[in-house]
């Protein structure tokens, strides 16, 4: 088989790959498509601490069965979406249901072989049966997905869902927040990102503003849009995206972090106390998001469809080189073999 291997910083290449050979519990899947995560984007800039080359990356995927499984009740050729994030299922996280937080926990595409290739290996407690209506293509988008819901849930545990919330970020993760956000009933949210195609998508996909974050008076403008500013989610990562949020957030705000560009925090600490903001990180999903992701994906079907773009595993250093330089409205791109 072919796969598309991280060999070095800014370097993937297609080799030539025996056809892995699942284990018990595990099935052999024809990859159908794998979406390239920001995180593999910083792998290929040498960025990621854990992907380490050689790698097959890819995680977001997609795939159909080679083999009928009886204990899942699926035929061969059966289209599947893989949770790829692993817990070990014994520690105290993994029995209360937060296998996202397992100190053991593996993921697909970076701990062990992922998907940018013609076939790939899973265990079968990952694979989900596609609900009626998702096509494999808008399945791509089941695992980012996962992340805008466990953003929704945990925003909940906090406090109800307010009407009002401004994003930083309208990459992949911003887009699945702002779908998650409007489906639990946000009605204003104002989106701020350096591209402007990509600002066109989050409008059209429910932003009420967007904002030029290469502007110098974001603040004010979120401000006067929403009023009041009672959510923050930060979906970049960066300090100044950090401060940012702090500077914007009302009294008594929830500020939820996901971005992870860079380590530094920043911003007036006073601002922290002074106001009562809750800080809240956000990382990864389980198994519960993962199903509430395809059921979302199954009413705007055709929404998730027009995210995605398919490009073939040979153009992957293309692909790669063009996130990095400029995506320009690309929102998420899914290699296939």
């Amino acid at each position: 088989m072919q796969a598309l291997v991280y060999t070095a910083v800014r370097e993937v290449e297609l080799q030539d790959h025996p056809i892995p050979q699942p284990k018990a519990g595990e099935v052999l899947l024809r990859v159908e498509a794998s979406g390239v995560c920001g995180s593999d984007v910083d792998g290929f800039l040498g960025r990621s601490r854990k992907r380490k080359p050689p790698l097959v990356m890819g995680h977001e995927f997609t795939g159909r069965l080679m083999e009928d499984n009886q204990r899942l009740g699926l035929k061969a050729g059966d289209s599947v979406a893989v949770l790829p994030l692993l817990g070990c299922l014994k520690c105290t996280y993994c029995q209360t249901g937060k296998t996202n937080l397992c100190p053991d926990r593996r993921l697909i595409g970076m701990d062990i072989p992922g998907a940018f290739a013609d076939y790939v290996i899973a265990p079968e407690r990952s694979l989900y049966a596609l609900p009626a209506g998702v096509t494999p293509k808008a399945a791509t988008m089941a695992e980012p997905m996962a992340n805008g819901i466990h953003i929704r849930k945990l925003i909940a545990s906090d406090r109800p869902l307010p009407e009002s919330a401004f994003i930083l970020g309208a990459g992949t993760i911003g887009m699945v927040a702002i779908t998650a956000l409007t489906d639990a009933g946000c009605r204003n949210i104002v989106v701020t990102d350096t591209n402007p195609a990509r600002l066109q998508v989050a409008t059209r996909i429910g932003a009420t503003l967007t904002v030029d974050a290469k502007s110098k008076n974001i603040a004010q403008q979120v401000q006067v849009t929403l009023d009041n500013v009672p959510l923050v989610v930060d979906c970049i990562g960066l300090a100044a995206t950090r401060a940012l949020a702090i500077d914007v957030a009302d009294t008594s705000a929830l500020i939820v972090q996901i971005g992870l560009h860079d380590g530094e925090m920043a911003g007036e600490a006073r601002d922290i106390v002074t106001k009562e903001l809750t800080i809240k990180g956000s990382y990864g999903y389980n198994a519960e998001d993962f199903e509430d992701a395809l059921n979302l994906i199954a009413k705007q079907n055709t929404l998730f469809e027009s995210l995605v773009t398919y490009e073939p595993l040979s153009k992957g250093q293309a692909v790669f080189e063009k996130l990095v330089s400029d995506p320009e409205a690309l929102i998420k791109v899914a290699l296939t073999p």
